[in-house]
Parts: structure tokens; C-alpha cells; sequence
């Protein structure tokens, strides 16, 4: 406790960090939450970066992003039909005819948006439903809101980092992203119940 005041000031200044980042560079989503499509290919030989970009321009799509290292392309861009994947995979092949496709997913933005009302509407109920579950184990609605409070600490900071990540790193939010911060909340409300449990001992 004679060191709370460093605490203080770094649980202060990583809030503030988090805080900044989010307002200021937001987030990179993920297609779980954007929509769109990602094409991940692999090549049988190096292949220019130019020669991938073609292949869209000539057929008037626009690519969000590319990633291209070891002869793998990760490629995002707009929904496209049947016959336009089956043209793009056609110039695929006569850039490398062994090239192979490692992963073909597309999402419609409005799922994205589903998922992320859902995502809140989760967070909500769980907050909801610990402080009244602490708060009645406990016999003190103080005690839920601090481990509310302290839940909420910790998911600012995770979330920040990961915008931090995002802006830095090209780190992405998708579904697996809402289950690891779920998972993360829920530790450090056991965290916070354990310790309120040796103060009340």
C-alpha cells in the first residue's frame, strides 16, 4: 500500500495512453466487422507486388489492403460474384499456374454490424449481472462497483493496446478478438473477487 502512489500514477498513465490511442487512431477491423472479402494465396515463386494489384485494376476492384511476404499475399477488398473470383483466380494462375489458395472468406457489413451490437449488448449484461452477483455475495454494492470499476480498467487498457498494436502493427479486431477480451474481463473480475475475499476475511 506505501507504494499506491506509482500504481496510481502508472495505472494513470496507461489509461491515458489507451485513451489517446483510441480516439486518435481507432481501430483496424477485422473482416468479422467490416465485411468485404480476404483472399490469402500462396505462390510458387516470388512474384511482383505490381503484378497482384494488376490483376484487380484490370477488373476494376479496388483492394482495401495488401500484404505481400514469402510468397503469400493477404489480400482485402470489396464482395465480389462467383464470376469475378473465378476471373481473378484465371489471372492468378497465369501469373503462377501452382499458386494456391489458402483462404477465401467473405462477410457482409451488415453481420459486422450485427456483431458488434452483440459484442456491446454482452459487455452490458455481464457488468450488469457481476455487480449485482458481487454485490449480493458480498452483502455491499460498493464492493461490485469496484470490481466493476476495475473490470472496466482493465478492458480500456486491453482494448487500447490492441488499438495501439492496430496503428503500429496492422494488428486486426475480428470475432476471436471479442472472445479473448471476454475472457480477459472475466479473469480479472476473479482476480478482483479473491482479493476482496482475503480484505473481508
Amino acid at each position: 500500500m506505501k507504494f499506491r502512489p506509482i500504481f496510481y500514477l502508472i495505472s494513470f498513465l496507461l489509461l491515458a495512453i489507451s485513451i489517446f490511442s483510441i480516439a486518435k487512431w481507432g481501430f483496424v477491423l477485422g473482416i468479422d466487422f467490416a465485411g468485404g472479402t480476404v483472399w490469402e494465396v500462396k505462390f510458387s515463386k516470388d512474384v511482383e507486388k505490381s503484378q497482384i494489384e494488376e490483376i484487380f485494376s484490370i477488373n476494376n476492384l479496388k483492394i482495401n489492403s495488401l500484404n505481400y511476404k514469402d510468397k503469400s499475399a493477404l489480400i482485402k477488398f470489396q464482395n465480389i460474384s462467383q464470376d469475378q473470383k473465378l476471373i481473378l483466380s484465371s489471372k492468378m494462375q497465369e501469373i503462377d499456374n501452382q499458386y494456391s489458395e489458402s483462404r477465401f472468406e467473405t462477410l457482409g457489413p451488415s453481420l459486422g454490424k450485427e456483431l458488434i451490437q452483440k459484442t456491446v449488448v454482452a459487455i452490458i449484461l455481464s457488468t450488469l449481472a457481476l455487480l449485482l452477483f458481487i454485490g449480493t455475495r458480498f452483502k455491499d454494492y460498493t464492493f461490485g462497483l469496484a470490481a466493476v470499476l476495475a473490470m472496466l480498467h482493465d478492458s480500456v487498457i486491453l482494448v487500447g493496446a490492441f488499438s495501439l498494436l492496430g496503428h503500429f502493427f496492422g494488428a486486426e479486431l475480428d470475432a476471436l478478438f471479442v472472445t479473448a477480451i471476454l475472457t480477459t474481463l472475466s479473469s480479472s473480475v476473479h482476480d478482483t473477487v479473491v482479493t476482496f475475499d482475503r480484505i473481508r476475511d
